[in-house]
């Protein structure tokens, strides 16, 4: 195993031990549960038609994608309209700034949509840093007048603590997309394993090529079972430049279809994307404008 798959070396003895292999006969066993972890990549005949496509079949399937609103105007003008199926988009800024809210009113709101359009969907969490809170989402839902109960039982929990279980999230994905009708995955937050586990500047090619082959994996997913991807992510202090920049570096700019800086400005919140800013706070109803109350 290579770093084609995210792993390395020094990795090999940490996954034999976490998943029990010990003899020739374990990892026999143990070969089919490899492809569900996206270690063995093998191409199925019934996928190899999806390797070649027209622009207008292309321009018709972006024709029918959904698109879930956050709930606020402003952010969602932003967004063309809130958040895309077929795509990644990233929250990103420091600590505080709302990203995470946002993912709970997101949570809301597509509940809410599935409900509204018939739809028999389902959401998926991804909590990396034990952010999941269902009692805020009950209070952003009836703040709204929707069925809180309804909106939890819309979406699923999955919780990761290290690298390997990230990068395994590919057939788990796989394998819930082709069973229900999955049209959201939500990952909060989508680089701090891969910064705990890699913090030395000598494991600073491994951290990436393992995030490039998670994102790599992300935007196929979101391609393939046409459902819509939303990150979080943290930012860092650049004192050279005298700014803030995002983790991940390069590696999520030239995948993450889009992005949305968020930030603190005294008593408001911004959002931006490509020079638009849109203000907003937060209360008890979620993602709110700064006049009200």
């Amino acid at each position: 195993m290579n770093n084609k798959y995210g792993l390395y070396s020094e990795d090999i003895p940490r996954f034999i031990k976490e998943y029990g292999i010990y003899t020739l006969l374990d990892l026999t066993l143990f070969s089919k549960r490899l492809k569900e972890l996206g270690l063995i990549n093998l191409v199925e005949d019934k996928d190899k038609d999806r390797l070649y496509s027209r622009g207008s079949q292309i321009l018709e399937r972006g024709k029918k994608r959904i698109i879930f609103p956050i709930g606020f105007k402003e952010i969602d003008n932003l967004l063309n309209g809130g958040v895309y199926t077929g795509m990644i988009t990233d929250f990103y800024g420091g600590s505080g700034v709302g990203k995470t809210q946002i993912c709970f009113q997101l949570c809301a709101n597509t509940a809410e949509y599935f409900k509204k359009n018939n739809l028999n969907g389902l959401i998926i969490f991804v909590d990396t840093v034990g952010t999941f809170r269902p009692e805020r989402i009950v209070e952003i839902a009836k703040a709204r007048d929707f069925c809180s109960e309804e909106c939890l039982n819309k979406i699923k929990i999955v919780n990761v603590r290290s690298v390997l279980d990230q990068l395994a999230l590919k057939n788990k994905f796989e394998n819930l997309a082709h069973n229900f009708n999955v049209k959201l995955i939500i990952i909060d937050n989508l680089t701090n394993n891969f910064l705990c586990e890699y913090q030395n500047e000598n494991q600073l090619i491994k951290r990436q090529s393992g995030l490039a082959k998670h994102l790599h994996d992300l935007a196929l997913i979101a391609l393939k079972h046409d459902l819509a991807i939303v990150v979080t992510n943290n930012v860092r202090e650049r004192i050279e430049r005298l700014q803030e920049e995002e983790c991940g570096g390069n590696v999520i700019i030239q995948t993450i279809h889009k992005r949305v800086y968020l930030k603190r400005e005294g008593d408001k919140w911004v959002a931006s994307i490509h020079g638009r800013k849109a203000y907003f706070k937060i209360s008890n109803k979620g993602i709110v404008n700064i006049d009200e109350d």
